[in-house]
């Protein structure tokens, strides 16, 4: 039920940011007029990027992660979004869709631009006892097994602020379908029987 939801929001809100293009500015009365009386569209198009990781090397299988990415990847391609679908990326790859968003796809300023992760989420409390949170690439090592690693690997939400501070995109959306799974991942690490990943 909880997916079916999440599932539905998603949908609410990529069909309230292109139902028609044009028409959508001018049904809510968003439409931009010229000193000459032209009505021009809101923004010149609608991108997403849209990531999905199911198969890590050291986390718990996700097995609906890349499925719920390709979903999403193919309901905004009707909706007229140029989608760009990124499957079990590794931190390396993930760096490089991050930097793409700021340099590239989110230099255009009229431009409506949708980023959606699915994947594994994790925070990690900091010394003065503030949480952080990441998203996890592939081949991120556990928090609590290689800390040093972790923090090499994740991406946290400061490096995701960095990255929407910097897009110059008019509109930015950013979704996040994140899972903590500490029982799961704490069984994994101590190799007690009954995990399913």
């Amino acid at each position: 039920m909880r997916k079916l939801y999440q599932y539905t929001f998603v949908i609410l809100i990529m069909a309230m940011l292109t139902s028609g293009g044009s028409t959508l500015a001018t049904s809510r009365g968003i439409s931009i007029i010229s000193t000459e009386g032209q009505s021009l569209d809101l923004y010149r198009d609608y991108q997403a990027v849209v990531v999905g990781i199911s198969n890590y090397d050291w986390w718990p299988k996700l097995p609906y992660a890349a499925d719920d990415a390709k979903e999403v990847a193919a309901k905004l391609a009707t909706l007229n979004f140029q989608v760009k679908l990124v499957l079990d990326p590794t931190f390396e790859e993930m760096k490089k869709v991050l930097g793409e968003m700021v340099y590239d796809t989110g230099s255009e300023e009229n431009r409506a631009l949708l980023f959606h992760y699915a994947g594994h989420g994790e925070t990690e409390t900091l010394a003065d006892k503030t949480k952080l949170g990441y998203i996890i690439p592939r081949d991120c090592p556990l928090l609590k097994k290689d800390p040093m690693g972790f923090a090499g690997h994740a991406i946290s939400m400061k490096d995701i602020e960095s990255v929407s501070l910097r897009v110059r995109s008019r509109h930015v959306l950013m979704l996040f379908d994140s899972c903590f799974y500490p029982r799961l991942i704490g069984q994994r690490i101590r190799g007690e029987a009954g995990y399913r990943g």
